[in-house]
């Protein structure tokens, strides 16, 4: 015979209330078969309560990391993303401050390729075929660089770009849909576009406004 305190966890009585609205479906199911399980007199050993503890712990943070403010919304699972379409041209400085002036985003970082393939296939079937949209990329020569300073290694590169021949530093945007497929591509600080994406809170980027700093 065992006490009773140790195959039940005294504090949780059924009926277990689940939490309906804060979590996202799957995360719910987990938490309300956790709880009943618990509830419900599973003999648990100390370590076993610790890994549930930690795995709820990791759940909750998982969601919570997860929330986007509008206007943003997910995309692949991890970016808070905004696409968008001015009723004016922008160039990519106006672009990056609409970003930042929209619940403190800036241009987005789109450094994997699935990342790129997500944004393309979300663009094919919300815009338009000829619309182009600014990215948070820049350089110039056989430098360029994401807002954060972290380099540019993408695949997506439109054949002979980014131009080495480059002197003063060009913008990268993605272009239009050109023989099924769109690329990312360098244009000169004049060009302007209708379309840029914004990313909220770059969480799993490097910080990138260290860059500012030794200049003072």
């Amino acid at each position: 015979m065992q006490p009773a305190a140790l195959t039940r966890l005294p504090t949780l009585n059924r009926p277990t209330r689940c939490p309906r609205h804060s979590f996202p479906r799957s995360t719910r199911v987990l938490l309300c078969a956790w709880l009943d399980s618990a509830a419900g007199g599973v003999k648990m050993q100390g370590t076993q309560v610790l890994l549930l503890a930690a795995l709820v712990g990791l759940q909750l943070a998982t969601v919570l990391a997860h929330e986007c403010s509008a206007p943003y919304v997910h995309f692949d699972d991890h970016m808070c993303l905004l696409v968008k379409v001015s009723d004016k041209q922008l160039t990519w400085q106006e672009a990056r401050t609409q970003c930042q002036q929209t619940n403190g985003g800036d241009l987005a970082i789109v450094d994997h390729d699935h990342i790129f393939k997500t944004l393309s296939d979300h663009i094919g079937k919300n815009f338009q075929d000829g619309d182009t949209f600014w990215v948070g990329g820049s350089g110039s020569g056989n430098t360029w660089t994401w807002v954060n300073n972290e380099p540019i290694q993408s695949s997506h590169w439109q054949p002979n770009s980014p131009s080495s021949q480059t002197t003063s530093t060009h913008y990268t945007l993605i272009t239009a849909r050109t023989n099924g497929h769109r690329y990312l591509q360098d244009s000169a600080a004049s060009s302007a576009a209708f379309g840029y994406i914004c990313e909220q809170d770059h969480h799993h980027h490097h910080d990138h406004h260290h860059d500012h700093d030794h200049h003072h």
